[in-house]
Order: C-alpha cells, then structure tokens, then sequence
C-alpha cells in the first residue's frame, strides 16, 4: 500500500508543481501604470504631488507625480480608480486645490509590455473657513428588550461646525443641504455614461429643502457649534451608547411648521434657547429631512449676491432627479459651497460619487449602526506652527494620518487646525467613539 501512495505521489508532482506556477503567474504578475494629471489652462504641473490608487478590493497604493505631473505604479491587473489632491499655499496664505479622481482604470487587459495611462483632469477650488468637523449619522445598534432581536436607533444624528481660522465668522446667509440621492450604494439616475450629469455644469443638487441660521448667530475663531440634526434631547437614559444632545451650548434642526415629523423633531430640551434653533426652507416631497443614516453626501453653502430666501424662490434653479415631479432639487452653485463631505457605507462596492471633485474629490467610508462618525483630520504642518501649541498636542492616535489626538489636545490646552483639501478620502477618518461622547 505505502509503495502504490508514493507512486501515485510521484505521478501527481507534475501537476501540482504546474498549478503551482500558474496560480504564481496570476498572483504575482504585474503591469505598469502611469496615472498622468491634467490641470486647468495656465496651471503648471508639480512634483510630489500625491496619488492614491484604489483596486476593487480597497487596497490603496501610493505615489507622487514627477515634475510633469506623471505618478508612476507597478501594479496587478484590475479596475483601479486614482484620486488627487494638489494643495498650494499662496503668499497671502490662501489656499487652492486641484482635485481630480478617475474610476475604472483597467490595467492589464490589452498586453504585457505597455505601459498603461490613467488621465486625471483637475479642477481648481478654494477651502474655506468654516468647515465640517464631524457628521454622526449612522446610529447605534442594541437589543430589542422585548424579543431579544437587535435594533437600530438612528434619531440621534449630528454635525460639528468649526471656524477653522483666526477671525469669528457670521453664519448669516449660511445653508446646511444635502444631495438628493440620499445613499451612495442606491440607483443612481444621475449617471449618464458613467459620469455624473451635473459634472462641469457647475452646479450640486440640494434635495427636498434647507436649513439656515437665525439671524446674526456666529461662531468664534478656532470653536465649534454642535447641531442635533434630529431629536434635540439626552438619548443615554433610554441608549446608554448614544449621545446627550441636550446641552444649552448646542444648536439644533427644528422648525416644526415647516417639518412636522415629531418623530425625527420632538421638542427640544429646555436647556437649548429656542435663539438655537436652525429654520427651514422646504421645496420638495416629506414631513422631514431625510439625511441618509448610512451615507449622506451633505454640504454648507451661501449663495452669492442673493439671500437664501432668494434662492429657494427662484424657479430657474428647480432641478427634478430622475425628470419627477415629486423629486425636486435646488441647483447649488458650486462656488457658493464652502464645505462638502460624502460618507460612503463601508464595504459596499455599488458606492458611486455624487460630489464632482470640485466639491470634493474623494469620500470617507464609515460602518453604520456602531456608533461611529466621520472626523476631520488635523492639519499637523499648521497646527504644531501655532506658537505654544506643540507641548500640548497629544500623540499616539493612529486613526489619523497626523497622529494627533484632537479632541484630547484640545482638552490639554492646544488649538487644532482642522485639514482640509475638498478630499474627503485625505480629509477624514472614521472615528470609533463620537467625540461629544467622551
């Protein structure tokens, strides 16, 4: 028996030796790829400046353009999509970016001795001084007392706004919107031969309404403003693993003739002065704001040269998704936005952009139903120049690039310059305990 086992061994070999070698081939077989960046007429390309390549499976390589704007990859073969963001400091220290992202890249499909090209074409926009520091949307899972079965609680949503400059700042004629689709793993009827329709119109969709700031309401150099977006009240006595929104510092979304949803908009805490409340304007279908709980693509914007009143009265603005009626949207100018984010649901590989990369270029993937938000990453360059500020900065977080602790330098006495490249893929991270929690 043992003499026939080794003959048969022996005769196998070959083929497994074979297997061996092609499964090799196929594993370790790469190609060349030059991910090559156009900018807009009369901006000269740079060197190191970075590049990111994603594959099917969200594995991320990474580069820097040589001097003519040419990022260079040794690569498998795949789909890959390049997202870029070019970020220059003027001398009267504005900034400007150029960002780029280019999907469906396909590499290793017409030969082996090419060398393969990705264009990216750039566009050119401004950051601004108030900017999203976090968005918590996607809620907190728990187990249903009566039967035992887990939950999803997800009216506990909210948004951070921080002045990340040295002046104060008036948030007169300042907009709060969000695009309509409201999911970004849902059917897209914007898609028009893999580009979105809106793209180079120069314009973003607002869907089914607004909210604005009352009248002379500010927010103080280098501080926050915590907005309850839904339920503006202390949700841990009934889910110890949500958050207390009820705190008089706070803001919040209610306007109750205008949204009537007592679900989404039960009274406010009394703690929070009704001067807090955030007025809507509603041009679309619903009782409420529908803002996505697993993936919203929300923004702030302030039209130039007419009030918000203005803008929702124009009807040549009106936008109808899909040619319905019943889906309206408003036709944001893209140079009125001052701050965009999209959240992806994470792991879902039907996510598809609904920001064109003038708005921003990239997007954060967050899991839902854990609890978790999208947090802006630190600025280290700029922070640590702060005079004194370098001793109180807490290190060691890994979850941002910087490997700053914001919310714990803050505690210690730091102020935080908050990034921000109009990327949400560079400019945020997914942060595994709300900030306003600890």
């Amino acid at each position: 028996m043992k003499t026939y086992f080794y003959l048969v061994m022996f005769a196998l070999l070959p083929m497994l030796f074979a297997c061996s070698d092609d499964d090799k081939d196929d594993v370790y077989k790469t190609y060349s790829l030059n991910v090559e960046l156009t900018y807009p007429d009369g901006v000269s390309a740079i060197a190191d400046v970075p590049v990111v390549l994603t594959d099917a499976k969200a594995i991320t390589y990474d580069g820097k353009t040589n001097a003519d704007g040419i990022a260079s990859f040794t690569v498998p073969a795949g789909l890959y999509q390049a997202t870029v963001s070019d970020r220059r400091t003027g001398d009267d220290f504005s900034v400007t970016m150029y960002n780029g992202n280019k999907s469906d890249i396909s590499v290793g499909d017409t030969g082996d001795d090419i060398t393969y090209v990705g264009r990216v074409s750039l566009v050119e926009s401004k950051t601004s001084q108030l900017v999203i520091k976090e968005l918590y949307t996607g809620g907190i899972s728990y187990t249903n007392e009566s039967d035992g079965k887990p939950k999803t609680y997800h009216f506990d949503k909210y948004v951070i706004l921080y002045n990340n400059s040295a002046e104060n700042l008036s948030l007169d004629n300042i907009a709060l919107a969000m695009i309509l689709p409201y999911n970004s793993g849902g059917t897209n009827k914007d898609y028009v031969d893999d580009k979105l329709l809106y793209d180079g119109e120069g314009w973003t969709p607002a869907g089914t309404g607004i909210w604005y700031f009352q009248e002379g309401t500010t927010i103080e150099a280098g501080k926050q403003m915590v907005i309850a977006l839904n339920n503006a009240t202390d949700h841990t006595p009934t889910y110890p693993t949500s958050v207390n929104l009820a705190k008089a510092e706070y803001y919040c979304t209610y306007d109750i003739e205008v949204y009537p949803n007592t679900t989404y908009y039960p009274a406010p805490s009394e703690n929070i002065p009704t001067s807090h409340y955030l007025k809507a304007y509603h041009y679309g279908t619903g009782n409420a704001w529908p803002l996505s709980s697993v993936s919203p693509a929300f923004f702030l914007f302030s039209p130039k040269g007419q009030t918000l009143a203005e803008f929702v009265a124009d009807a040549s603005n009106m936008d109808y998704y899909g040619g319905s009626n019943s889906q309206k949207r408003k036709k944001v100018k893209n140079e009125w936005i001052l701050d965009a984010l999209e959240v992806f649901e994470k792991d879902n590989a039907k996510n598809l952009k609904r920001f064109t990369a003038v708005s921003d270029a990239g997007a954060v993937e967050i899991t839902k139903a854990s609890g978790y938000t999208a947090y802006r990453n630190v600025d280290a360059e700029m922070t640590k120049a702060i005079a004194g500020n370098e001793d109180k900065l807490v290190l060691g977080y890994a979850d941002d690039p910087s490997g700053i602790d914001a919310e714990a330098s803050i505690k210690n006495g730091a102020v935080i310059i908050y990034q921000d490249t109009n990327n949400s893929t560079a400019d945020f991270h997914e942060r595994k305990q709300a900030s306003i929690k600890e």
